[in-house]
This record gives C-alpha cells, sequence and structure tokens, in this order.
C-alpha cells in the first residue's frame, strides 16, 4: 500500500472508488455491493461534514470450514490462512483476487475449486462457477478471458483450465449428470485446439484477440521477439506450456469420458522439438532457449518425461 499523502484508489488506470452526491440534512446510505472489496474505507469530504456511523459488512457465501489440527502451528496457520483467502474469493463467482480486481478467470477459478473442496466440502458453488464460465464459450471454441463478459480477448491456457477443473469436480461430487452436460462444450474447445496442430504440436493462437500468457515470467506473458512482428509474417511458435497443457487436460478427459483423444504423436513432436538433451530440460519454445519449472513441471505431467531418470 502506498499512503503518500492518501490511500490510492485510482491504480494503474483504474478507478476503484466511488462518489456519493449529499442532500442538506441528514443522510443514510445502505448498498449491497457485489463486487467491492478492500482493506481500508476512505472517505474523502468536499465540505464539512459529521460522520455519526461508516462502516462495511462483510458477507460470504455459506459455507463451513473443515477444522483440522496440524502439531507444527506453521502448518496450522498456512492452511488457516489458505482457508479464509479461499473464502474471501467466493461471492457471486470465484474471483482472481478479493482485493480489487475481483473477476472469474479460469485458470484462478479452477485451483480455486480444488482446495475449496478440501476446505469447505461444498460442490454447488463450484458448478455454477463452471456452468457460468462454460455458457461463455465463443465461436472458435474457446471461453471468454473471465465470465460473464464479451472482452474480445481470451487467454487460451485458461481454457484448458477450465475443462480440467471439470474432472476435479466430478472426482469430488461424482456428478454424472452435470459432466454429460458439459461434455458438449469441452470437446467442442479440445477441437479447437487439436485444429492447430502442425507438424506435431499445436501452434500458438497469434491473432490479436489472444493473450498467450502462462505465468508472470519473462518469455511467459507474450514478452517476446514476435510482440512486434507484422502479424501476416509470424514464423510458427510451438509453446511448450500450451503444448503440455492440452495433453494433461486431453488425458484426463480420456479417463472423464472414455474418450481417445490421440496425444502420443504430440508427446514425440514436444521431445524432438523442445528437449534439450545437454539441459535435461524442455525449453519454452521452438523460438527460445528459456526454461521454466512450470513449463518443465507441465512436461512431466503431461508424460514427458525419461522414465530412467
Amino acid at each position: 500500500e502506498d499512503f503518500k499523502g492518501r490511500v490510492h484508489a485510482y491504480i494503474n488506470g483504474r478507478n476503484f472508488a466511488f462518489s456519493y452526491n449529499l442532500n442538506g440534512g441528514e443522510n443514510k446510505f445502505v448498498q449491497p455491493f457485489g463486487r467491492m472489496g478492500g482493506r481500508y474505507l476512505v472517505l474523502f469530504a468536499l465540505c464539512d461534514i459529521s460522520v455519526r456511523e461508516i462502516g462495511v459488512s462483510e458477507i460470504g457465501y455459506p459455507v463451513t470450514k473443515k477444522e483440522l489440527s496440524f502439531k507444527d502451528p506453521l502448518d496450522q496457520k498456512i492452511y488457516d490462512v489458505a482457508a479464509r483467502t479461499n473464502y474471501l474469493c467466493m461471492h457471486s463467482h470465484y474471483e482472481d483476487c478479493p482485493w480489487r480486481e475481483q473477476a472469474f478467470y479460469g485458470m484462478d477459478a479452477a485451483l480455486q475449486m480444488k482446495y475449496a473442496y478440501e476446505f469447505f466440502g461444498e460442490t454447488t458453488f463450484p458448478r455454477e462457477n463452471l456452468r457460468l464460465f462454460y455458457s461463455t464459450q465463443r465461436e472458435d471454441g474457446l471461453f471468454e478471458l473471465c465470465a460473464p463478459s464479451e472482452i474480445g480477448t481470451t487467454i487460451p491456457s485458461f481454457s484448458l483450465f477450465a475443462a480440467m477443473a471439470l474432472a476435479d469436480y466430478y472426482d469430488f461430487s461424482g456428478d454424472e449428470k452435470f459432466v454429460s452436460e458439459s461434455r458438449g462444450a469441452i470437446e467442442k474447445l479440445l477441437d479447437a485446439f487439436a485444429k492447430r496442430l502442425d507438424k506435431g504440436l499445436i501452434a500458438r493462437f497469434f491473432e490479436k484477440k489472444y493473450w498467450n500468457f502462462y505465468e508472470w515470467a519473462e518469455d511467459s506473458a507474450n514478452a517476446d521477439q514476435l510482440s512486434k512482428a507484422p502479424r501476416d509474417h509470424l514464423p510458427k511458435v510451438y509453446d511448450l506450456t500450451l503444448n503440455c497443457m492440452f495433453i494433461y487436460a486431453a488425458k484426463i478427459y480420456n479417463e472423464l469420458r472414455g474418450k481417445n483423444i490421440e496425444t502420443d504423436g504430440m508427446k514425440k513432436a514436444a521431445r524432438e522439438t523442445l528437449y534439450v538433451p545437454g539441459k535435461d530440460a524442455f525449453r519454452l519454445s521452438n523460438l527460445s532457449e528459456k526454461m521454466s519449472v512450470l513449463g518443465n513441471s507441465l512436461a512431466v505431467l503431461a508424460g514427458g518425461g525419461d522414465e530412467k531418470k
């Protein structure tokens, strides 16, 4: 937080404040906000006023935390803080953070759901979140950047996270009905990725309406030599993260629905194109020599590792 002069409500082009016009005399104002969060309530008045009472009432989703006990105090604190943070991100939908943006993204929600099953043992909220997210499917087969919205730009990898979340939901709930209901959206999504296969790998989504984001790290957030290149002359780019995520998503969907989406050819192509023998690791793309822990962790999950090591 920055307290130089005042608490800043206007951050990076976004204003998180609101205004209220008073009438002369006594004013009473109560407003339920669906998306309002913060650590501070700051009031700026343009004239002299007398404040009798001001405050915020917290309203959260009705769940009960599983009270687990750990011998190690640090383990206990980690569990309690993690459960509290997860709870704060549950309102009308899952939120990427309980403070500022509060948007419903596929990746953030998929991870929050996975932990919430163990924290709260509840399935209605994640099911309805998944139903909402799948309802935003676009003509290209991907889901909107966040739901509900029509933004125009989306993150392809986040759509895959939303697909993987269905398997997590089924593992905890056993809800075959909802899995069947979601089948069409997930298969349309996976087919959209499969159609981009080129030389055994899925080529990066290069049009302006896509943001190839994977993690806040160099070479994983579109920060590469292609960002300023003419888009009609771009070379094919094969990102390790995107390909491994598709392989993994196809694997768990095959197990979930008894399908047979073939990915052995992709694993072979990834090893031939992206594996660096001298480093015993995968590079982030065919145009980069950079490597990351996330990318190689996904490679292991996708079955790209050497079983002898």
